[in-house]
């Protein structure tokens, strides 16, 4: 029960960001999702977090998902405009009086894996939001290969400060904060978002 109100409480917690410029990189395009592109980006996660359901049950969930609704979505897509992957970003209460942006459901394509395309969306999610001064930590939930993130610069935090044995909490600022950022999460958790 306790995991669920946490979970709960981070969700009330959560803001949107202000959305990123669009970037062309290599044949490849970064943008704010639009409307018409949630459910594309919604089936790119589908084989990670169907959980059972049908795909008419998974989508509906999406589309309900009050996670989904506070955050702001952006893409990668392809020359041809076919979007190939997505991740979501919010922004989180401050950790050591410092602006916070939480990254999730980084998810891509199954045909387009292992081709850099969610490097490509993550990396301008960073490069944004640190360029526009809208974040100085970022953090997220790693339920893969924690080894993807870590080429990021991100962090798991010490086994003491996890609250889930699912997902791993993973944390990315500069060297100079870390001993604070801890200190913050000891104080004060915050939840899976």
């Amino acid at each position: 029960m306790a995991a669920h109100v946490e979970a709960f409480m981070v969700i009330d917690l959560l803001s949107q960001p202000q959305a990123l410029s669009s970037v062309v990189r290599g044949g490849r395009k970064f943008r704010v999702a639009r409307q018409e592109d949630m459910e594309a980006i919604y089936l790119l996660g589908l084989d990670a977090w169907q959980d059972g359901m049908s795909i008419d049950q998974y989508l509906q969930a999406c589309r309900q998902s009050p996670k989904y609704k506070k955050g702001v979505w952006h893409v990668a897509e392809i020359a041809s405009g076919e979007l190939v992957s997505a991740v979501i970003s919010y922004v989180l209460p401050p950790l050591a009086d410092r602006s916070v942006i939480g990254v999730g459901s980084l998810a891509t394509a199954q045909a387009v894996r292992g081709r850099g395309l969610a490097s490509f969306v993550l990396e301008q999610v960073m490069e944004g939001y640190v360029v526009s001064g809208q974040a100085d930590i970022f953090m997220l939930y790693a339920e893969i290969d924690f080894e993807f993130y870590q080429q990021f610069g991100f962090i798991k935090l010490p086994m003491e400060l996890q609250h889930r044995s699912d997902s791993a909490c993973m944390v990315k600022c500069a060297d100079s904060l870390w001993d604070a950022v801890l200190d913050s999460f000891s104080s004060r958790p915050v939840g899976y978002f």
